[in-house]
């Protein structure tokens, strides 16, 4: 029985150890929550204190806010409603009416204004007028030449890689075309030139120009043609030594040609080509390029060989360089029985256009 209640003593004693391990620690955590009280009481004291400065804040805004009610409601005691607000049924801005007027006034007088400045800085010749000061006298006019007014003989012709020729290869309208109105101003200027001086024909013709693409090569070939139309034994010389153009448009071999009689290789019944599809009319191409042109269409062998082809044919017509790019029309005027200086609509400037006659003056040309 000893030992029994021993064993119960023992059991006992280590049941009660844990609690006695729990209750120990319970007094640790009051013993440091006690620590602390201090602090939390420093704490709740301010946080009252701030909440006392809160609320009397708030009363004070309170007061005021009330008092700014009364003394408002004071104020407008004699304001009373004449006319409610409404909406407007149309914007009040932009005015849209207004603008486009103004704009549409603005943009014909602004167009107006650029149109009178771009017509006052245009130096081309654009009117008859502008040809006055040239102290020439205005043989012809020449139409503008639409596409489908072309067509001529050499459309029938396979087209060349050069665009200038194909341009003026649809330009030549005298042949298959010939009561066109632009074939009719070119026999216009064919009557013009025969009867300048009726006492004195005109057999031989050089058609010159200020600058490039300006129409000679166009107004040559078709002056030619119209000439041989006539029945008149018509020779067509490619003179333009640097840019040939006229072998190109009738489809015919540049070489032989003018250069190759004047340093002797050739003669001239060996050169000169007949346009078949059009009778009583010559080509003579202008050959080889020479590194010296102006020199020799200034030779006296070119001077020979035009005195020899004036007895072979009726009339001569000559397509040359322009006057102010290089010197040949100047030196070939001397041997030429009339000079022709075509002109081109809005491109040909006023100062280019007197400075090409200027230069024919001065070598004494036979200015037509």
């Amino acid at each position: 029985s000893l030992f029994g209640s021993k064993i119960e003593v023992e059991t006992e004693i280590r049941a009660l150890e844990p609690k006695v391990d729990i209750y120990g620690k319970i007094v640790e955590q009051y013993n440091t929550e006690l620590e602390s009280l201090p602090a939390k009481k420093l704490q709740l004291a301010r946080l009252t204190r701030q909440s006392q400065v809160a609320e009397k804040l708030y009363i004070m805004l309170q007061e005021k806010y009330q008092e700014s009610r009364i003394t408002e409601v004071g104020q407008l005691g004699n304001v009373r409603v004449i006319d409610p607000a409404k909406a407007p049924k149309e914007p009040i801005a932009p005015k849209t009416k207004l603008n486009l007027v103004l704009g549409v006034l603005l943009g014909l007088g602004l167009g107006v204004a650029i149109a009178f400045a771009m017509d006052y800085m245009d130096d081309s010749i654009s009117t008859l007028e502008d040809l006055e000061y040239l102290g020439a006298p205005l043989i012809a006019t020449i139409p503008h030449i639409k596409p489908e007014e072309g067509n001529g003989f050499m459309s029938k012709l396979q087209r060349v890689e050069d665009p200038e020729v194909n341009a003026i290869n649809e330009r030549l309208v005298t042949h298959l075309k010939p009561r066109s109105p632009v074939s009719e101003a070119y026999r216009t200027l064919r009557t013009n030139i025969l009867f300048t001086a009726p006492e004195n024909p005109k057999h031989v013709i050089m058609v010159t120009s200020s600058g490039p693409r300006e129409g000679k090569s166009t107004s040559v070939a078709n002056l030619a043609i119209t000439f041989a139309q006539m029945g008149t034994s018509t020779l067509l010389i490619d003179a333009d030594l640097r840019r040939p153009m006229l072998d190109k448009l009738f489809q015919i071999d540049q070489q032989p040609g003018l250069t190759n009689v004047l340093v002797g290789q050739k003669d001239i019944s060996e050169v000169v080509s007949r346009i078949h599809d059009v009778p009583n009319l010559y080509m003579l191409t202008c050959g080889i390029n020479p590194p010296n042109p102006a020199e020799l269409l200034g030779s006296e062998r070119m001077h020979e060989l035009l005195a020899q082809l004036r007895e072979q044919y009726s009339m001569i017509l000559i397509d040359s360089p322009p006057v102010i790019a290089v010197t040949d029309p100047s030196v070939l005027a001397r041997f030429v029985d009339g000079v022709v200086l075509v002109v081109r609509t809005s491109q040909t400037q006023r100062g280019a256009a007197l400075m090409a006659s200027e230069q024919l003056r001065r070598v004494e040309a036979p200015l037509l």
